[in-house]
């Protein structure tokens, strides 16, 4: 019998909004409580396999944003 584990609503609107920002190219979530995202159109699909490695991600996806928007504002 599959189990399917509720998307954590924390993580699934910060996936949206970093898709309709256009940050993500797509975020997808799994039964299992997995993400499946692509940063870029031709970029590699990444597999975060909780909800803590997509925090994480999501992180490094925010601090990238930051980082390039400080490189532009100088």
């Amino acid at each position: 019998m599959s189990r399917t584990i509720a998307v954590d609503p924390v993580v699934d609107a910060f996936m949206t909004t970093l898709c309709q920002h256009g940050h993500l190219h797509c975020a997808e979530p799994a039964r299992d409580g997995s993400w499946l995202v692509r940063r870029t159109p031709g970029g590699p699909r990444i597999a975060l396999d909780d909800e803590a490695e997509a925090m994480d991600f999501i992180a490094d996806v925010l601090l990238d944003i930051r980082l390039s928007a400080d490189r532009d504002a100088a």
